[in-house]
Protein backbone atom coordinates (compact mmCIF):
# COMPACT_ATOMS: atom_id res chain seq x y z
CA UNK A 1 0.00 0.00 0.00
CA UNK A 2 1.54 2.97 -0.92
CA UNK A 3 2.15 5.47 1.85
CA UNK A 4 -0.28 8.37 0.68
CA UNK A 5 -3.19 5.66 0.66
CA UNK A 6 -2.02 4.71 4.41
CA UNK A 7 -2.49 8.47 5.31
CA UNK A 8 -5.70 8.64 3.92
CA UNK A 9 -6.88 5.50 5.73
CA UNK A 10 -4.97 6.70 8.76
CA UNK A 11 -6.89 10.31 8.53
CA UNK A 12 -10.53 8.55 7.93
CA UNK A 13 -9.49 6.26 11.60
CA UNK A 14 -8.92 9.38 13.59
CA UNK A 15 -12.29 10.96 12.18
CA UNK A 16 -14.23 8.36 13.10
CA UNK A 17 -12.94 8.18 16.11
CA UNK A 18 -13.72 12.08 17.02
CA UNK A 19 -17.05 11.05 15.31
CA UNK A 20 -17.87 8.42 17.46
CA UNK A 21 -16.31 9.95 20.47
CA UNK A 22 -18.52 13.40 19.73
CA UNK A 23 -22.05 11.21 19.70
CA UNK A 24 -20.66 9.40 23.00
CA UNK A 25 -20.42 12.34 24.51
CA UNK A 26 -23.52 14.28 23.31
CA UNK A 27 -25.61 11.11 24.52
CA UNK A 28 -23.88 11.02 28.22
CA UNK A 29 -24.78 14.58 28.74
CA UNK A 30 -28.26 14.31 27.24
CA UNK A 31 -29.23 11.35 30.07
CA UNK A 32 -27.67 13.82 32.98
CA UNK A 33 -29.43 16.50 31.57
CA UNK A 34 -33.07 17.46 33.78
CA UNK A 35 -36.17 15.53 31.78
CA UNK A 36 -38.54 18.00 31.10
CA UNK A 37 -41.96 16.81 30.42
CA UNK A 38 -45.03 18.65 29.10
CA UNK A 39 -48.30 17.10 31.21
CA UNK A 40 -46.03 14.19 32.73
CA UNK A 41 -48.92 12.42 34.88
CA UNK A 42 -46.07 9.33 35.61
CA UNK A 43 -44.31 11.71 38.60
CA UNK A 44 -47.54 12.88 40.04
CA UNK A 45 -49.77 9.66 39.75
CA UNK A 46 -49.00 8.76 43.44
CA UNK A 47 -51.70 11.72 44.73
CA UNK A 48 -54.39 9.43 42.70
CA UNK A 49 -53.68 6.08 44.51
CA UNK A 50 -54.09 7.90 48.50
CA UNK A 51 -58.10 7.20 49.00
CA UNK A 52 -59.80 9.98 49.15
CA UNK A 53 -61.69 8.51 52.33
CA UNK A 54 -59.07 7.58 54.63
CA UNK A 55 -56.35 9.31 54.83
CA UNK A 56 -53.90 10.72 56.85
CA UNK A 57 -51.53 14.28 56.01
CA UNK A 58 -49.35 16.57 57.51
CA UNK A 59 -48.68 20.02 56.69
CA UNK A 60 -46.21 22.13 58.07
CA UNK A 61 -46.45 25.83 57.08
CA UNK A 62 -42.96 27.50 56.56
CA UNK A 63 -42.97 31.17 57.31
CA UNK A 64 -39.89 33.52 57.51
CA UNK A 65 -40.75 34.08 61.36
CA UNK A 66 -43.70 31.65 62.31
CA UNK A 67 -44.49 27.77 61.49
CA UNK A 68 -47.43 25.90 62.17
CA UNK A 69 -47.80 22.10 61.79
CA UNK A 70 -51.49 20.13 61.58
CA UNK A 71 -51.50 16.35 61.25
CA UNK A 72 -55.09 14.90 60.46
CA UNK A 73 -56.26 11.66 59.97
CA UNK A 74 -59.68 11.77 57.48
CA UNK A 75 -61.90 8.60 58.50
CA UNK A 76 -64.57 9.15 56.45
CA UNK A 77 -66.58 12.35 57.67
CA UNK A 78 -64.86 12.96 60.24
CA UNK A 79 -61.17 14.36 61.23
CA UNK A 80 -59.18 13.52 64.03
CA UNK A 81 -56.02 15.60 64.35
CA UNK A 82 -53.15 17.77 66.25
CA UNK A 83 -52.10 20.67 65.67
CA UNK A 84 -48.16 22.23 66.73
CA UNK A 85 -48.35 25.66 67.39
CA UNK A 86 -45.84 28.09 69.03
CA UNK A 87 -45.12 25.51 71.10
CA UNK A 88 -48.54 24.39 72.04
CA UNK A 89 -49.85 21.22 70.82
CA UNK A 90 -53.77 20.88 71.11
CA UNK A 91 -55.81 17.49 69.98
CA UNK A 92 -58.92 18.28 68.46
CA UNK A 93 -62.07 16.29 65.87
CA UNK A 94 -63.45 17.76 63.21
CA UNK A 95 -67.12 16.54 62.77
CA UNK A 96 -70.30 18.08 60.50
CA UNK A 97 -68.09 21.15 59.91
CA UNK A 98 -68.06 21.44 63.92
CA UNK A 99 -64.49 21.24 65.74
CA UNK A 100 -64.06 19.60 69.04
CA UNK A 101 -61.23 20.71 71.13
CA UNK A 102 -59.61 17.84 73.68
CA UNK A 103 -60.09 19.02 77.24
CA UNK A 104 -59.87 16.85 80.60
CA UNK A 105 -59.98 13.64 78.69
CA UNK A 106 -63.30 15.09 76.85
CA UNK A 107 -63.81 16.65 73.37
CA UNK A 108 -65.84 19.87 73.95
CA UNK A 109 -67.12 21.85 70.99
CA UNK A 110 -64.88 25.11 70.47
CA UNK A 111 -66.05 27.36 67.45
CA UNK A 112 -62.94 29.60 67.78
CA UNK A 113 -60.77 27.26 67.29
CA UNK A 114 -58.78 27.15 64.29
CA UNK A 115 -56.72 24.31 63.13
CA UNK A 116 -54.26 26.01 60.65
CA UNK A 117 -53.28 29.58 61.06
CA UNK A 118 -52.59 30.06 57.34
CA UNK A 119 -54.85 29.43 54.00
CA UNK A 120 -56.56 25.95 54.27
CA UNK A 121 -57.29 25.40 50.62
CA UNK A 122 -54.49 23.12 49.74
CA UNK A 123 -54.06 21.07 52.30
CA UNK A 124 -56.81 18.54 52.18
CA UNK A 125 -56.70 15.81 49.51
CA UNK A 126 -59.48 16.67 47.04
CA UNK A 127 -58.48 20.17 46.37
CA UNK A 128 -54.25 19.10 46.11
CA UNK A 129 -55.59 15.90 43.66
CA UNK A 130 -57.08 19.15 41.84
CA UNK A 131 -54.54 21.08 41.68
CA UNK A 132 -52.06 18.45 40.19
CA UNK A 133 -54.24 17.85 37.61
CA UNK A 134 -54.24 20.96 36.47
CA UNK A 135 -51.56 21.62 33.04
CA UNK A 136 -48.26 21.48 33.85
CA UNK A 137 -44.78 20.67 32.83
CA UNK A 138 -42.19 18.68 34.88
CA UNK A 139 -38.42 18.68 35.40
CA UNK A 140 -37.11 15.64 36.88
CA UNK A 141 -33.29 15.64 38.18
CA UNK A 142 -34.02 12.49 40.28
CA UNK A 143 -34.17 13.02 43.80
CA UNK A 144 -36.36 16.15 43.21
CA UNK A 145 -39.01 16.98 41.09
CA UNK A 146 -39.92 20.18 40.05
CA UNK A 147 -43.80 20.67 38.68
CA UNK A 148 -44.51 24.15 37.12
CA UNK A 149 -48.23 25.44 37.05
CA UNK A 150 -49.48 29.26 35.56
CA UNK A 151 -50.36 31.09 38.48
CA UNK A 152 -53.39 32.26 36.92
CA UNK A 153 -54.68 28.55 36.81
CA UNK A 154 -54.21 28.00 40.14
CA UNK A 155 -56.02 31.53 40.84
CA UNK A 156 -58.61 30.03 38.72
CA UNK A 157 -58.49 26.57 40.88
CA UNK A 158 -58.52 29.06 44.21
CA UNK A 159 -61.66 30.83 43.19
CA UNK A 160 -63.19 28.12 42.21
CA UNK A 161 -62.89 26.22 45.20
CA UNK A 162 -63.61 29.34 47.65
CA UNK A 163 -65.82 31.47 45.67
CA UNK A 164 -63.61 34.30 45.49
CA UNK A 165 -62.24 36.75 43.19
CA UNK A 166 -58.58 37.07 42.93
CA UNK A 167 -56.46 37.72 40.00
CA UNK A 168 -53.41 38.90 38.45
CA UNK A 169 -52.52 40.36 35.27
CA UNK A 170 -48.98 39.28 35.91
CA UNK A 171 -47.87 36.08 33.70
CA UNK A 172 -46.10 34.47 36.52
CA UNK A 173 -45.55 30.35 37.49
CA UNK A 174 -46.45 28.73 40.76
CA UNK A 175 -43.93 25.51 42.04
CA UNK A 176 -44.50 21.96 43.68
CA UNK A 177 -41.12 20.15 44.50
CA UNK A 178 -41.77 16.63 45.34
CA UNK A 179 -38.49 14.96 47.14
CA UNK A 180 -37.94 11.61 46.08
CA UNK A 181 -37.02 8.37 47.72
CA UNK A 182 -35.94 5.95 44.96
CA UNK A 183 -38.95 5.99 43.10
CA UNK A 184 -41.71 6.79 45.53
CA UNK A 185 -42.58 10.66 47.09
CA UNK A 186 -41.50 11.12 50.51
CA UNK A 187 -42.87 14.62 50.53
CA UNK A 188 -44.31 17.38 48.72
CA UNK A 189 -43.26 20.99 49.11
CA UNK A 190 -46.30 23.43 47.98
CA UNK A 191 -44.64 26.97 47.05
CA UNK A 192 -47.63 28.89 47.81
CA UNK A 193 -45.84 32.74 48.05
CA UNK A 194 -47.23 33.97 44.96
CA UNK A 195 -51.03 32.86 45.56
CA UNK A 196 -50.55 34.14 48.94
CA UNK A 197 -49.26 37.73 47.88
CA UNK A 198 -52.58 37.78 46.57
CA UNK A 199 -54.39 36.40 49.41
CA UNK A 200 -52.56 38.70 52.06
CA UNK A 201 -50.96 41.91 50.22
CA UNK A 202 -49.43 42.45 53.75
CA UNK A 203 -47.98 39.80 54.36
CA UNK A 204 -44.40 40.46 52.76
CA UNK A 205 -42.46 37.06 53.25
CA UNK A 206 -42.52 33.49 51.30
CA UNK A 207 -44.80 31.11 52.39
CA UNK A 208 -44.18 27.26 52.24
CA UNK A 209 -46.41 24.46 52.33
CA UNK A 210 -44.32 20.93 53.25
CA UNK A 211 -46.72 18.12 53.03
CA UNK A 212 -46.63 14.61 53.80
CA UNK A 213 -49.56 12.17 52.75
CA UNK A 214 -50.35 8.54 52.53
CA UNK A 215 -52.77 6.19 52.69
CA UNK A 216 -54.75 4.46 56.18
CA UNK A 217 -57.02 2.13 57.13
CA UNK A 218 -60.38 2.13 57.35
CA UNK A 219 -60.99 2.41 61.38
CA UNK A 220 -63.98 2.18 63.43
CA UNK A 221 -64.90 5.84 64.79
CA UNK A 222 -68.05 5.41 66.25
CA UNK A 223 -66.80 5.97 69.94
CA UNK A 224 -65.29 8.56 69.24
CA UNK A 225 -68.55 10.38 67.94
CA UNK A 226 -70.40 9.48 70.95
CA UNK A 227 -67.88 11.34 72.58
CA UNK A 228 -68.19 14.87 71.06
CA UNK A 229 -69.82 17.23 73.42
Amino acid sequence: MKTEEKNILKILAYLGFFVLLFVFLRFETNNNKPVKTEENKNDLSFIDKIEINNYSLQVQAILKDDAVTLLYEKQKDIFIGKKSYHGEETEFVKYNEEYYVLENEEFIKNSEFVSFNYDKTFITLDNIKKLFNLKHTVMNDGSIIEVKYKLNDVINLYNEINNTRLYTLDEKDFYIYLKMDEKTVEYFVVDMTPLYKLINTELNTDVMYKIKVKNEKETDTSLIITKLK
